[in-house]
C-alpha cells in the first residue's frame, strides 16, 4: 500500500508540475495577443493619419 501512496504522489507531483507549465504558457500567450493588439491598434492610427493626410 505504501507503494500506491508513493506512486499516487508522484503522478500528483507532476500533474501539478504540468498544470503550471500549461498557466505559463497561457499567461504568455495573453501577452503576446496584448502586445499585438496594442501594436495593431498603433498602426491603425497611424494609417488613418496618413489617410487623413491624403486627403487634404
Amino acid at each position: 500500500m505504501a507503494y500506491m501512496t508513493g506512486v499516487m504522489g508522484s503522478i500528483i507531483g507532476k500533474l501539478a508540475a504540468l498544470l503550471g507549465e500549461k498557466y505559463q504558457l497561457t499567461r504568455d500567450v495573453e501577452r503576446g495577443i496584448c502586445f499585438l493588439k496594442d501594436e495593431l491598434s498603433t498602426m491603425d492610427a497611424v494609417l488613418q493619419r496618413l489617410a487623413d493626410k491624403d486627403d487634404d
